[in-house]
């Protein structure tokens, strides 16, 4: 019977259902606490990416993400940049001149 939004009743509550992800498997390997999030999916095949998730892996307006067909699963995570990878360097220099310094060492190497 359909609730006063016209909604079928949820056939259990999340909780349940997060425990029974975890019970055939969906849970987290990592030390990481695994967290579950329901999202909607609209008809342009978007969707949001909770906040708590956003500001954790500091994803923001026109990061790039990769998108892993995992089979019964899709995985969403962050396109690393090389100024992602600079090490100490990263927040001191450009990109440009990190490739400089890469080409600059490998040439050093030969």
């Amino acid at each position: 019977m359909p609730n006063r939004l016209g909604q079928a009743p949820a056939l259990f509550s999340y909780d349940t259902f997060s425990r029974k992800l975890d019970e055939v498997g969906f849970s987290s390997s990592s030390s990481m606490e695994s967290r579950h999030h329901i999202v909607k999916v609209t008809r342009r095949g978007q969707t949001t990416i909770p906040v708590d998730i956003r500001r954790r892996l500091r994803i923001e307006e026109g990061t790039r993400l990769v998108v892993e067909d995992r089979g019964a699963a899709i995985v969403f995570r962050p396109l690393r940049g090389l100024e992602d990878d600079a090490g100490f360097l990263a927040g001191r220099t450009t990109v440009r001149e990190l490739v400089r310094i890469v080409e600059e060492a490998r040439e050093d190497e030969e």
